[in-house]
């Protein structure tokens, strides 16, 4: 969220690329900036990166637009999507050490698309209020449909865990008793 009112776009996400401050209160930081861009605009989601194939980020966690059209901050939530969907589930949803993304999405014959469309599916079936659906709403191929940053944030899986932890007399993570 920092990165992205001020204009920023990181386009590396990746578990490597995020580091854990702290535990309790929860606070992470995003690392290695090394290619990240700076926008013309304020709003980044109004910024039209144009791509560089092979240059720019790591195979496994490219949004689909990032090699073939004009892009936006929107790569980066699709990235942070992936690396979500690790931490939920254990494993990568689609892992790939080749461009898992055709420039055509229809295309049957692309390994990738159909253990994408599978990985939506299951994602889709979950409640609406659920960080499976916070992931979901992270994946959609369409950049436009994808959700922001500051619509992540106001989720109600987010804003669940956020009434959690500031709430709750334990701590987020071992249960007890936080000392004063």
């Amino acid at each position: 969220m920092l990165l992205h009112p001020p204009g920023w776009v990181h386009r590396d996400i990746k578990p490597v690329n995020l580091g854990v401050v702290s535990i309790d209160p929860p606070k992470a930081v995003i690392l290695d900036l090394g290619q990240i861009y700076r926008t013309d605009s304020i709003d980044s989601s109004q910024a039209e990166i144009l791509p560089r194939p092979g240059q720019i980020g790591t195979v496994m966690y490219l949004a689909p637009e990032m090699e073939h059209k004009p892009y936006n901050d929107r790569v980066d939530i699709f990235a942070l999507g992936i690396v979500s969907h690790e931490l939920i589930y254990g494993f990568h949803p689609w892992r790939t050490s080749v461009n898992p993304w055709p420039r055509d999405k229809t295309s049957l014959t692309h390994p990738t698309l159909p253990k994408f469309h599978v990985t939506m599916k299951k994602l889709g079936a979950c409640a609406a209020e659920s960080f499976e659906n916070l992931i979901l709403c992270m994946l959609w191929w369409d950049p436009d449909q994808r959700i922001s940053a500051s619509e992540a944030l106001q989720h109600s899986a987010i804003v669940m865990i956020n009434t959690d932890v500031t709430d709750s007399e334990e701590g987020p993570i071992t249960g007890k008793r936080r000392r004063e």
